[in-house]
């Protein structure tokens, strides 16, 4: 139960550097794949495509596209989450007519523009959230640490995957720097970023 809990807590915190002489363990990425594959989603239908990427050139670039301003202020950010030993990026897919589960959900839809414009968005990225987050487990589970990234150029990043829709959410997942704090900048190692706790989350127990 302790290393259930310990992996779940460890998942929460976004680890921003990395430790780049280690590769994933191969079967892992295989395990990480099978997990993305068959989590649950919306009548089972695939509403993302998953991009694996150990390619640090790749990676490289994807970082560039991830500025961000810091505390309003003229200094530019980027996130070095994404420089992790391995990237993942959700990238947004569905063939809803083509499958005859998502045509019966339509056809119980009034107004199938509706549909279109609002519940596929929203099982869409309900499924890439319970993806993600089953994946961020696993892999802190197995003794690697993660960090999620939303803060970045979904254009620019589907050009450099040659993706054929926006990427929706990166997780880099990989080995922390030994000694160094998660909080500390991968490149920038004067920059450390002040840790938030986690918010209260209400528990109701029924009777």
């Amino acid at each position: 139960m302790k290393d259930i809990l310990d992996a779940v807590e460890s998942s929460q915190h976004c680890q921003r550097n990395w430790d780049l002489t280690k590769d994933i363990d191969p079967d892992h990425i295989k395990i990480f794949e099978s997990i993305v594959k068959t989590v649950p989603s919306k009548q089972n239908i695939a509403y993302y495509k998953v991009h694996f990427i150990t390619n640090r050139t790749i990676i490289e670039k994807i970082y560039m596209r991830s500025m961000t301003k810091k505390d309003n202020s003229d200094i530019d950010f980027y996130n070095p989450q994404i420089l992790a030993n391995l990237l993942v990026a959700f990238e947004e897919y569905w063939d809803i007519y083509s499958d005859v589960r998502g045509q019966a959900i339509a056809e119980r839809t009034v107004k199938k523009q509706e549909y279109n414009d609002y519940t596929i968005h929203v099982d869409l990225h309900q499924s890439i959230g319970i993806a993600s987050g089953v994946l961020a487990f696993t892999a802190n589970y197995l003794g690697y640490k993660t960090g999620f990234c939303k803060c970045f150029d979904e254009n620019e990043v589907k050009d450099i995957l040659k993706a054929d829709k926006k990427i929706k959410l990166l997780l880099g997942i990989g080995y922390p720097k030994k000694y160094i704090p998660h909080t500390q900048h991968h490149i920038w190692t004067n920059h450390l970023l002040k840790p938030l706790p986690k918010t209260e989350i209400p528990i109701i127990k029924l009777p």
